[in-house]
């Protein structure tokens, strides 16, 4: 997986976003289960997908479902050793 633009801030960028999508897509994981999982709102998991916000418990969580590491390539969650 090549990430091709990073964001200053290390979060989310677009590609990054379209690999965790596309991994929510192929193995059914919905981003209200996640929400309900945590307690957060649907639209809060795509802020922090799309990189508008920002949430390691999120992150932790995707991580913990199987989101494979590499989507988060250059991001501030490989960088903290998050996703490393």
């Amino acid at each position: 997986m090549n990430i091709q633009t990073a964001r200053a801030d290390g979060l989310m960028a677009p590609d990054n976003a379209r690999q965790v999508k596309a991994w929510m897509v192929r193995h059914d994981v919905a981003r209200s289960a996640i929400a309900a999982a945590l307690g957060v709102t649907p639209q809060m998991v795509s802020a922090v997908i799309w990189g508008r916000s920002d949430s390691r418990r999120i992150i932790e969580h995707l991580l913990t479902l199987g989101c494979p590491r590499e989507c988060f390539r250059g991001t501030k969650y490989e960088q903290s050793g998050l996703a490393a």
